[in-house]
């Protein structure tokens, strides 16, 4: 019998709108308001954990629940990089900066002058973010709860919080100085829970999480979904995905092999050996045959790009263009999901073509050491600098060098935002490919078009990720079943 697939979230304000959407029919809110964190759906095959808001990505990341829901503000806070691909309509608020309302009437400027200001707050990271970019000395008081009253006590001058009706803040004699960002629910996804059930042989572990939605244009369901699909390409450049990959730079040009070490540790999930030690790898006889076409695909569509240059004498002059390759190229291949044999080939072979002689690959350790194929891959296009890391951190490491990663001219491959957010803050160093946003694709169709084909079109991006998002427009009632 197949587990119940496990759903993580926080306890309060969202509890209702949740329990309404992913239980039909709804669960009774009382059953997540008592002292059982583990609640159960019965005949639904859903089991809920209640937790406070900053465990739900500990719980998902480790794949202790194989979805949960958390606040942009909490998944900010904990630099968590898990897929997001849905962003929920309610539980919307703000953080911001409050002020006591008393020392606004007495003072200009909310900030004390000649001494650094003191910020009662919970979300220490998101706070100091804020003043930094703002450049002011800030002196964060940590708190877990309870921050309204710091000023009031004298152990903060101003207070960041969440702010949804604005009721709370007021009773407390605050006011709202700023808005720094505002925060909706998200769905988050655990590669290592999808990851156990694949292993399990659970056969909704791949695709239990593909929602089919249909709309009719127009509506406001249909507008409210667009308006959701317009903000995914802001995550590419969101302040968090910024931030982390900023730190990531800073700290490995700082401290080299040591910081990559921890970042590794915290986002990799290990600390073990970084250069990856290459083998023949066994896979089966249809994969081989699917490689060796794919392959020969790829080279002759490359070969065709081949630049020699040019030459020409005109009037006594010799005007010439010469082509070199480059030294070297770091090619990231992600592995969040699954492991990207496509990426390697079509990352790889180029480079070969152009005739760069040193080829390095990173790519998460968990794909790396969980598939043969891409061993396999690794081993028949003659890479052998192979580096077990992932994430901004692996694109900072290729690109400054340490002692034992040797730094690179380009890097080419995509990955999550995190990874495209520190290719365009490594742009200036090195050369990339370019800066690879949310897989989307969208299809117009009439009547006429063929199901299967329209499909196979959908199903070729949807398939990517988690985060892809597949739309098809039509006017045809038929197509759209």
């Amino acid at each position: 019998m197949t587990e119940p697939l496990t759903v993580a979230f926080p306890k309060g304000r969202i509890a209702a709108p949740l329990a309404r959407l992913l239980a039909r029919p709804p669960l009774e809110i009382a059953a997540f308001s008592g002292r059982g964190l583990v609640v159960d759906a019965p005949g639904k095959g859903i089991r809920f954990l209640v937790l406070k808001d900053f465990d739900v990505p500990t719980y998902v990341r480790r794949g202790a629940a194989e979805l949960g829901i958390a606040g942009s503000d909490v998944l900010a806070e904990t630099e968590c990089d898990l897929p997001r691909p849905l962003e929920f309509p309610f539980g919307r608020c703000r953080f911001s900066l409050l002020a006591p309302a008393s020392a606004l009437a007495a003072a200009s400027s909310p900030f004390p002058e000649g001494r650094a200001v003191r910020v009662a707050t919970k979300y220490v990271r998101l706070t100091r973010d804020y003043f930094d970019r703002k450049g002011m000395a800030a002196d964060i008081v940590p708190l877990a709860g309870s921050v309204e009253i710091a000023p009031r006590m004298n152990l903060a001058d101003l207070v960041t919080d969440l702010v949804d009706t604005g009721d709370t803040m007021r009773a407390n004699g605050l006011v709202e100085v700023e808005k720094i960002r505002d925060v909706s629910p998200h769905l988050v996804v655990s590669r290592a829970g999808l990851a156990r059930r694949r292993r399990a042989g659970d056969p909704g572990a791949d695709g239990g999480l593909m929602k089919i939605r249909n709309f009719r244009i127009p509506s406001r369901d249909a507008r409210a979904h667009l308006e959701v699909l317009a903000r995914r390409s802001r995550s590419l450049f969101d302040g968090e995905a910024s931030a982390a990959a900023a730190r990531a730079f800073s700290e490995i040009r700082r401290e080299g092999d040591r910081a990559l070490a921890r970042w590794r540790r915290k986002y990799d999930g290990e600390g073990g050996r970084l250069r990856a030690v290459p083998g023949r790898a066994r896979v089966s006889r249809d994969f081989r045959k699917a490689f060796d076409e794919a392959l020969a695909r790829v080279t002759a569509f490359h070969s065709l790009q081949e630049i020699s240059g040019a030459r020409l004498r005109m009037r006594g002059s010799l005007i010439e263009e010469r082509v070199f390759a480059l030294d070297s190229v770091g090619v990231y291949v992600p592995g969040g999901e699954a492991p990207y044999v496509s990426t390697a080939l079509m990352t790889i072979v180029p480079a070969r073509i152009a005739g760069v002689l040193r080829i390095a690959a990173a790519t998460p350790p968990a794909a790396y050491d969980g598939s043969a194929e891409l061993r396999y891959a690794f081993d028949r296009l003659g890479v052998t600098e192979i580096y077990r890391m992932g994430g901004a951190h692996a694109i900072a490491a290729l690109a400054l060098g340490t002692a034992s990663v040797r730094a690179v001219a380009k890097i080419v491959g995509p990955g999550s935002r995190f990874v495209t957010a520190a290719k365009r803050l490594v742009s200036g160093l090195v050369g990339i490919d370019g800066l690879a946003g949310p897989t989307e694709v969208a299809i117009l169709a009439d009547g006429a078009a063929d199901p299967e084909r329209v499909a196979a079109d959908l199903l070729a991006q949807a398939e990517h990720d988690v985060s892809a998002a597949a739309v098809l427009v039509t006017t045809s009632a038929r197509l759209a079943r």
